[in-house]
């Protein structure tokens, strides 16, 4: 979420300006994580992801078809949508 203003709890991380160079605002861009407050976690993911991690060349094929081949986050979802 792009906000106009931070007010930041104690302990928050918070970047100085000089530090960023480009701000990306990505629907779901911490998928399969979670983004506190706006989506859940997808265990199911998490479950499978185990496995697939494991083996070598599994991972390897995983990487290359889901995340090299994907042009951008909304690709990436797209090939995992129609690998389930």
């Amino acid at each position: 979420e792009i906000v106009e203003s931070l007010a930041a709890p104690m302990n928050a991380i918070v970047l100085p300006h000089w530090i960023v160079t480009a701000i990306a605002e990505v629907p779901t861009g911490a998928y399969p994580s979670y983004a506190h407050g706006y989506y859940a976690r997808d265990n199911a993911f998490y479950l499978a992801w185990d496995e697939i991690a494991r083996d070598r060349d599994r991972f390897t094929a995983w990487i290359t078809k889901h995340v090299l081949c994907s042009r951008d986050h909304a690709e990436f979802l797209e090939s995992l949508a129609e690998a389930a």
